[in-house]
Order: structure tokens, then C-alpha cells, then sequence
């Protein structure tokens, strides 16, 4: 193996065990298909059900909280979890709590997307203050 190959590959592992944002090799946290996605999710499905009559104005301040790769014999499930604010249409600020995952489609291909409001799950379905997908 070449040197700098090498060199590189041990730096990539590194910022994986660290759990570095650089690590991701989708970058889905910013990538903007994703907070459309949480955008009209929550005027479609949740803001239904909240009754409040606002919907997300603007998602900003993304990043990627953490990353777990696909392992061999842990998980054939690759997660990033993100983190942003989010601005709703009567002025609110809010954090969002959201995590992609990759191999959960059909035939273990396609993407799944999570996300939570930090005072906008009453029930508690991501546990107090959006817990798991932090």
C-alpha cells in the first residue's frame, strides 16, 4: 500500500471512531431534498395533529451531530443524526432533531428520515425533549 494511501485511510478511520462530521460520506444533514422533505412532512402530517396552524418557516444552523456506518456485523443500517433550528411561521424558534438512514428500502436500498421538534411531540414519541434521535 502506498504511503500516502495508507495515511489516508488511517485519518478516515480515525475521524470515524471520533465521530467527526467529516466523516459522512453523504452529508445529508444540509443536503436540501432532506429539509424539504421535514418541511413538508410536517405541514402534510404533523401540524394536523398540533392544531397550531403554523408550519416551518426556515430550517438553518444544520449539522451533523453524529454518524454510525454500516458495519459487517453490527448494522447493514447507516445513520446520520443532524441537528438544526428551525424557524416556524408565527415567529417560534425551535431545535430539530433528525436522523437519515440508508438500507432501510426495499432490497435494503432507499433512505428513511426521522426528525422531532423540541416542543412539538406531546406524546413523547421520540421521549422527552426528542431523546433518541439526538
Amino acid at each position: 500500500m502506498k504511503p500516502l494511501l495508507a495515511v489516508a485511510l488511517g485519518l478516515a478511520f480515525s475521524a470515524l471512531l471520533a465521530g467527526n462530521a467529516a466523516a459522512s460520506p453523504h452529508d445529508a444533514c444540509r443536503r436540501p431534498s432532506t429539509l424539504n422533505h421535514i418541511t413538508k412532512n410536517f405541514r402534510d402530517k404533523t401540524a394536523p395533529f398540533l392544531q397550531t396552524g403554523t408550519e416551518i418557516a426556515r430550517i438553518h444552523s444544520t449539522r451533523m451531530s453524529r454518524y454510525e456506518p454500516r458495519t459487517k456485523d453490527i448494522s447493514s443500517v447507516e445513520r446520520e443524526y443532524c441537528h438544526a433550528k428551525v424557524a416556524l411561521t408565527d415567529g417560534q424558534q425551535h431545535d430539530l432533531w433528525y436522523v437519515v438512514q440508508w438500507g432501510l428500502g426495499f432490497a435494503g436500498s432507499g433512505y428513511k428520515i426521522d426528525f422531532c421538534i423540541s416542543g412539538l411531540d406531546p406524546w413523547h414519541v421520540y421521549g422527552a425533549d426528542c431523546r433518541s434521535l439526538r
